[in-house]
């Protein structure tokens, strides 16, 4: 019996000052459905974060917000996702305004995603937004299935482009010399001398 398994995010939530995580997700394997909530410390990838930014024109416009004065004052955090019976997704963008010396939680009227069938209307995200609410959802899964900053702590460092990397490192040149280990050449490489 083939098993089916499915997960759905309904909130996801970054505290800057904490530099936690919460994350609320339901999880449907073989028909049955499981709610399940998390608060957690380990970071996320980068674009995670970058991602939440994004949030802050869709909140300005929705808001109506003029952001010359608000940009600077106004930090997405956070979105509550629903789901229609037919699968189309609407969502709560959750932002932060600074007031003074403090911040006030504002969040955005629910918007749906736009359908085939549907006309243009306010009460719909522009496909921008979207992108970016989806982008967010499965960044989103992919930390909840243990990708977390700290994996790519080593990525990047010492990488060769993809033909040198596909290259057999052992390969003999006709000299005898075994070449492109790393940054050595055969040019820099002395032979072995034979007892």
């Amino acid at each position: 019996m083939e098993q089916t398994s499915s997960m759905q995010i309904k909130k996801v939530k970054y505290s800057e000052n904490a530099g936690k995580i919460s994350v609320e997700f339901s999880k449907t394997a073989d028909g049955h459905t499981a709610e399940y909530s998390g608060t957690f410390d380990e970071q996320a990838e980068p674009a995670f974060y970058s991602t939440l930014d994004k949030l802050l024109d869709p909140v300005l416009q929705i808001l109506a917000f003029n952001p010359k004065e608000f940009e600077d004052r106004i930090h997405p955090y956070g979105v509550t996702y629903k789901y229609g019976k037919d699968g189309t997704m609407s969502a709560i963008i959750s932002s932060k305004l600074d007031v003074n010396e403090t911040q006030i939680a504002i969040n955005t009227p629910i918007r749906s995603c736009k359908t085939e069938n549907t006309e243009e209307s306010a009460s719909y995200f522009n496909e921008d937004t979207v992108k970016v609410l989806q982008t967010l959802q499965q960044l989103t899964e992919n930390y909840l299935q243990g990708k977390r900053a700290q994996m790519s702590l080593f990525e990047g460092q010492n990488e060769q482009p993809d033909e040198e990397r596909d290259e057999d490192p052992f390969r003999d040149d006709p000299k005898g010399n075994i070449v492109n280990i790393g940054k050595v050449t055969a040019n820099n490489m002395q032979s072995p001398t034979q007892a």
